[in-house]
């Protein structure tokens, strides 16, 4: 499909003008009904915000075509976020939490962004530039883990957020860098963290113990992906996650719209967990 074609532009005006439940489902089988197979770099206004985005790619494609990602997800992180606010996004991708919450402080407050799979971060730095927020977003071109070193990260075509260190299926390999939370923030001085999205397909569990005296001393509120199948690939599991961070005094909740609910004790699904430790207001 061309983006000059009456059918692209139906699509765009259909995902970006107009709201109603269940959209992404709609929206997803007309792209398969009309062949919306666009495979290229666009250049794009999201959120008031300029993008480089290719609608073919599993993660970019449902900003793209609909101008939300996450959204209630985004809505409780920036509700919970005060002026001043430093936030780390560890599996940044293409930016989306991190310009978002950097253009919501207004230029009061600092985000940590951490990418080290080279197609994704070198998208992030452009998408930092295109909007001059520079002063406000540390690219930092590393993985988080347990220990200092290097690791062998594996992609998977159409999909840039599955590229994963544990190593598994089929892709092609990449040497990225890795540290521990704890290492950072004390080589970087850090004095203040309020908030920190973990999205590391699987490797999750090993970020949080390297980085727990980081998280003692802070308390930050923690937004972490919860997926069965990525954790287990990775050897680790949902209850493991969980077991640590409630070691460490916090409190799992979910987004239902509006409000934050306890998260159940087993979740099939994959789920974004608000994790609010027991000292925060």
């Amino acid at each position: 499909m061309r983006v000059e074609s009456w059918r692209f532009k139906l699509l765009a005006f259909y995902g970006l003008r107009c709201r109603h439940p269940g959209q992404w489902r709609v929206h997803g089988a007309l792209r398969r009904w009309l062949g919306a197979g666009v495979d290229q770099e666009l250049s794009v206004e999201r959120g008031g915000l300029k993008w480089v985005l290719n609608p073919a790619d599993f993660v970019q494609a449902e900003f793209f075509w609909l101008g939300v990602r996450d959204r209630w997800d985004l809505y409780h992180v920036q509700r919970l976020l005060t002026p001043g606010a430093v936030v780390f996004d560890v599996g940044a991708n293409f930016g989306h939490l991190s310009l978002s919450v950097a253009a919501a402080l207004a230029g009061n407050g600092t985000v940590h962004a951490f990418e080290p799979f080279p197609p994704n971060l070198a998208r992030l730095r452009r998408h930092v530039t295109l909007n001059h927020l520079d002063s406000m977003i540390v690219v930092n071109p590393v993985g988080l883990s347990d220990a200092e070193g290097v690791a062998q990260m594996i992609s998977r075509p159409g999909n840039s957020g599955s590229a994963t260190l544990a190593g598994t299926g089929a892709g092609e390999a990449t040497t990225v860098q890795l540290t521990t939370l704890d290492a950072y923030c004390a080589r970087h001085g850090v004095r203040r963290l309020d908030f920190i999205k973990v999205d590391v397909e699987g490797y999750e569990e090993r970020l949080i113990r390297g980085g727990r005296e980081t998280l003692r001393r802070f308390a930050p509120i923690v937004m972490i992906e919860l997926e069965r199948d990525r954790l287990a690939m990775a050897g680790s599991s949902v209850d493991q996650v969980v077991r640590l961070l409630r070691e460490l005094d916090y409190e799992l909740f979910e987004a239902r719209r509006e409000r934050l609910e306890p998260l159940p004790a087993y979740r099939d699904d994959a789920v974004n967990a608000f994790c609010l430790h027991r000292q925060q207001p």
